[in-house]
């Protein structure tokens, strides 16, 4: 929070200026905030489970990261998914690292989560999700505490926080950039569509969960509702010719991708050590046939055994030659401190970083955010603290909130309200003095910018849903930008499609695009990123921002 001069440190200056802004005081909203989570939380999900986990404090304060730092340590867990994934391939393939002594066998063949049927569960990626807590050491530097290979809980949880923070205390949000969350559940989404076997044009997407006795049922509930998920447990499910089958009153309906939220050993009791009133018969050889997806590695949780991170420099080194950027925590090490609010003020607490990563199918995307808990003078270790992938229950979780370290030069707007352009011109008109905005609603939009705005034009492609054409003065010379927004396609039976009248919209914004000059061409269009219309514009010559520059801001 402070530098070494003790001054704020600026991401600080600009959240706390922010909330000093607020005129019913941070006391009134955390109190606010507490009934929301009382009343939106375990108890509203679950009104008749009793207490399966104590209750989370959702703590007002954000923990703010600027951009720059996330990107870096976004970059570093990235190199840890990619050599946890290569070791996982290699102790379940070839073992070249326990021939060569890399390994200790004691540690893979001792272990518990080492399952010897997952051997020959196919090629492709095992490890899907993966987690790391983390603490910013007294130099500054953060360091991995823990790696979570198997299923790390609180994800549902972070997305839940942001949720709640942003009704509770909206005005903070407005004057401070924070990048959204909804981008990494919808990419996660896609990665698990794309890891169904062949042919499957509506994909079916499972949440394979214990049942309500589990600690963590509410997580589970809350993450299935985020990526379109049947929540099953696994008398929900079962196996015939080979398929993964969900039992539901119209008959027995595919599983093709499993989101395992259930201990690897408790999959199949026919080869593993799960009883036989526990997991699905058969699975396993489901798997192997390739009918469904297992999504993480059953035995990806041997990876979390402590002795495998003193190994991963070196294990750096011989996999991918690379060193190991982002150090182990050493033992004892103190966490850094945050603010947290205690009664009417503010009380400083280490704090232990948990950040979530997931493999689309072409690489390792991190979440912009994740999930903070403040430790109290009772609580463990770091490295104890969130032991076993855990809830903060009883404690306080913070929402983290990763701050776009460089403004925006022009930024477009849609679904453009009248409450929302009054607050524009009023809140941005130092940072944007150049401003054209049109507030109808769903089909409003409207452009921001630092530099001159020469014209602008409402262009009607779409009936009842003009777009925005605005010509402005840039230090490079005049250019154009483009603020579209067709309506969503439909789902049918060959799966997302345009109407005809959104097909033409979207030809003639190409065409327009293209035809005089240096254009950029900003929206939400709606479809995933392999979609025809999307590929449309890339064929046109547009370079994708969102690929170039990584994820933005919406």
């Amino acid at each position: 929070m402070v530098d070494g001069a003790g001054g704020l440190r600026p991401h600080w200056r600009s959240v706390l200026g922010a909330y000093a802004a607020l005129t019913d005081g941070l006391a009134e909203r955390a109190r606010r905030l507490d009934r929301a989570v009382a009343e939106e939380g375990v108890a509203a999900l679950l009104p008749s489970a009793g207490d399966p986990v104590s209750p989370w404090r959702c703590d007002p304060l954000p923990l703010p990261l600027p951009g720059a730092e996330f990107a870096s340590l976004a970059a570093g867990l990235d190199q840890r998914a990619r050599l946890l994934e290569a070791v996982l391939a290699d102790l379940f393939g070839p073992q070249r690292l326990l021939a060569e002594g890399l390994v200790p066998p004691a540690l893979v063949f001792a272990n518990s989560s080492f399952l010897r049927p997952c051997r020959d569960l196919g090629g492709g990626v095992r490890l899907h999700f993966y987690a790391a807590d983390l603490i910013r050491a007294p130099d500054g530097a953060w360091t991995v505490t823990s790696d979570r290979t198997d299923g790390a809980a609180g994800l549902g949880l972070a997305r839940e926080n942001r949720r709640l923070l942003a009704r509770v205390l909206p005005e903070p949000f407005r004057p401070v950039q924070v990048r959204p969350l909804r981008p990494f559940f919808e990419l996660w989404q896609e990665g698990l569509h794309r890891l169904a076997p062949p042919g499957r044009g509506n994909p079916s997407v499972a949440l394979l969960s214990e049942g309500a006795t589990h600690p963590y049922w509410f997580e589970h509930m809350l993450l299935a509702r985020e990526l379109g998920a049947a929540l099953v447990e696994p008398g929900d499910l079962t196996v015939r010719n080979g398929a993964v089958f969900l039992k539901t009153l119209r008959g027995l309906q595919p599983v093709d991708v499993l989101i395992r939220r259930l201990a690897g050993r408790l999959l199949d009791p026919l080869e593993l050590d799960s009883g036989p009133l526990a997991g699905v018969p058969g699975l396993l050889d489901a798997v192997r046939a390739g009918s469904v997806r297992i999504v993480n590695d059953p035995a990806s949780a041997m990876l979390e055994a402590p002795g495998f991170a003193a190994l991963l420099p070196g294990l750096a080194e011989r996999l991918l030659g690379e060193p190991l950027q982002l150090a182990n925590a050493a033992p004892g090490e103190p966490a850094s401190v945050a603010p947290w609010l205690v009664g009417e003020g503010l009380e400083p607490r280490p704090v232990v970083l948990r950040l979530y990563l997931v493999h689309d199918g072409e690489g390792w995307r991190a979440m912009p955010g994740g999930l903070a808990r403040m430790l109290t003078a009772d609580a463990p270790e770091p490295a104890q603290a969130l032991a076993g992938g855990a809830l903060p229950g009883g404690g306080v979780a913070k929402d983290v909130w990763v701050l776009a370290e460089e403004r925006a030069d022009v930024i477009g707007l849609e679904e453009l309200a009248a409450d929302q352009a009054i607050a524009i011109e009023r809140d941005l008109a130092d940072l944007y003095p150049h401003q054209t905005l049109h507030p109808l609603g769903i089909p409003g939009k409207g452009v921001i910018s630092r530099f001159p705005i020469r014209s602008a034009e409402l262009i009607d492609l779409y009936p009842d849903r003009p777009d925005l054409l605005v010509r402005i003065e840039a230090p490079h010379g005049l250019m154009r930008v483009i603020v579209a927004h067709p309506p969503p396609p439909r789902f049918r039976r060959s799966g997302l499609r345009f109407d005809q009248q959104t097909r033409v919209q979207i030809d003639a914004l190409v065409e327009l695009a293209a035809s005089d000059g240096p254009t950029i061409l900003m929206g939400d269009f709606n479809a995933p990123e392999r979609h025809r219309s999307l590929r449309q514009i890339a064929g046109a010559g547009f370079i994708d921002a969102f690929k170039t520059a990584g994820e933005g801001e919406g």
